[in-house]
């Protein structure tokens, strides 16, 4: 088939030689993408689709951080939070440099997401989470930035800070009566917040 070898192609291109700003665009303030080369050649939609291609592949061979850069490109904000969310519950409790530097990686590449398309009136992020059916993703994001910060809180025996923290995040009961409550609640988290918990 033609048209499979022709995307391959542009899949290792991509992969090979991370120009994705070249190749594909950049991401305007209003959420969408503006041309890249790749546009000349193929649909939106298509750059899109070969973009999330290229980002499942990252992922199979252990490049998450790559496989993010190209799902923010592609407008896929679901699959992006999904990634994010696993990454940042995966090195929540970091105790090898090599780990904590991994959660580094993440937090930084959140708060740089977060204050890139999050802030600022900029609703393009909520909107598609909200179309896709995934506004819990959003809100599970939320709560693992607000965990690391807990975790780096607690190692830096900055006790009061983690405890208002954690006060705030409203997780865990404070009386016998919002027991049923917040097991409710902690049974509707995503499976990677729980899991961090177990």
């Amino acid at each position: 088939n033609k048209g499979k070898f022709v995307k391959e192609q542009v899949q290792r291109l991509l992969l090979e030689t991370h120009q994705f700003e070249t190749l594909a665009g950049t991401l305007q303030p209003d959420g969408s993408r503006s041309n890249g080369a790749l546009d000349a050649y193929f649909s939106k939609k298509e750059v899109s689709a070969l973009l999330v291609d290229a980002a499942n592949h990252a992922i199979r061979v252990g490049k998450p951080n790559v496989a993010a850069e190209l799902l923010v490109l592609s407008g896929r904000f679901g699959a992006l939070f999904e990634l994010m969310n696993r990454e940042l519950a995966s090195y929540l409790n970091a105790s090898t440099p090599e780990d904590i530097g991994k959660r580094q990686f993440w937090f930084n590449a959140a708060s740089q997401f977060h204050a890139i398309h999050l802030t600022g009136g900029r609703s393009y992020v909520q909107t598609t989470l909200d179309d896709e059916g995934n506004i819990g993703l959003g809100n599970t994001f939320q709560l693992l930035m607000n965990l690391v910060i807990f975790f780096d809180r607690c190692r830096d025996e900055q006790w009061e800070g983690a405890c208002v923290l954690m006060d705030n995040l409203q997780i865990f009961p404070k009386t016998e009566s919002e027991m049923t409550v917040k097991v409710e609640a902690f049974r509707a988290l995503d499976n990677c917040v729980r899991r961090v918990f177990h």
